[in-house]
């Protein structure tokens, strides 16, 4: 998953995701692509659907952008499109 959206200050960054480690991990990256912050979290093993987030961080110099908040979002929608509905 790859997507462009723009920060609080109107440019455009990339956030992207990365499964290839037990870690998973988004990354959000300026248009120059360096990545400046990134999300970790791993899925359950126990509970179908559920992803845990146990770590985010924006490097101190693009504080205040709102990528922080712009990772975050991120992360429950796309856990939310590629999760199962729930069955009752």
């Amino acid at each position: 998953m790859i997507r462009e959206i723009h920060d609080n200050t109107g440019a455009l960054v990339t956030v992207e995701l990365n499964k290839d480690r037990p870690i998973g991990t988004y990354t959000i990256s300026l248009t120059e692509g360096s990545p400046v912050g990134r999300v970790d979290f791993v899925d359950s093993a126990k509970v179908d659907g559920e992803r845990i987030v146990f770590h985010t961080e924006v490097d101190r110099q693009f504080g205040g952008r709102g990528l922080a908040g712009l990772l975050v979002r991120e992360v429950l929608a796309d856990s939310i499109r590629t999760s199962e509905p729930f069955s009752s």
